[in-house]
């Protein structure tokens, strides 16, 4: 049974290396005790509230070594959501005033990674994304820049290279927009990779399509 978005992985993988850190950095068992109290917390703030979820946790508190740990992590993938995996012909529906969108091979994505999709084309400088939101997509497009800093991005929160992106949305007369500019992820894998709160890609998109 799939119940674990993909941001819950993220963040049960995250917990885990914070486990294995502190078990390769103390001895003391209070220590520990405590780590694993935290990490609980923290898990059952953002995990579904279930039987599922509490033998998870569980199995968390049973980790040992990094072995231990990747196998977990490995058996636990199975519970995961993919992402509804869009078509070429969904992506030029939800894309349609872009007459010539180059789409990326959809084949080479594994959609139990991402919690949203996204891409680039390197022509136009354009980064589209794409993602779920009550049985529905939503999108966002824009511009980013070339060039990259080290930096925080605005959606998964982390440090990293981060690159402007850059959305203009039309406003509710006929000449008026509105740019909005932030630093994300110059790569939108490793974006994905450290996104464990979907929360934070939705409103990044809501607030990026918000007319003036």
């Amino acid at each position: 049974m799939e119940f674990l978005t993909v941001a819950n992985y993220r963040l049960l993988t995250k917990q885990t290396t914070k486990l294995l850190n502190a078990l390769t950095t103390s001895k003391d068992k209070d220590v520990i005790a405590a780590v694993k109290g935290l990490i609980e917390t923290e898990l059952r703030k953002a995990l579904p509230e279930s039987q599922e979820t509490q033998s998870i946790i569980d199995q968390v508190n049973e980790i040992t070594d990094r072995t231990h740990a990747d196998l977990f992590l490995h058996a636990v993938k199975a519970y995961v959501i993919p992402f509804h995996a869009p078509q070429a012909e969904d992506l030029k529906r939800l894309f349609k005033k872009e007459k010539r969108l180059r789409i990326p091979p959809l084949t080479a994505y594994d959609w139990k990674e991402i919690s949203y999709f996204s891409w680039k084309d390197s022509g136009t400088h354009r980064q589209y994304f794409v993602l779920e939101q009550e049985g529905k997509w939503q999108t966002l497009q824009g511009v980013t820049k070339t060039d990259t800093v080290k930096g925080v991005c605005r959606i998964c929160r982390q440090h990293t290279l981060v690159n402007l992106f850059t959305a203009t949305v039309k406003g509710k007369t006929e000449d008026a927009f509105t740019s909005y500019s932030h630093y994300i992820c110059e790569d939108p894998a490793v974006c994905n990779t450290n996104l464990d709160n979907y929360e934070q890609i939705t409103t990044f998109v809501e607030e990026n399509r918000k007319q003036k």
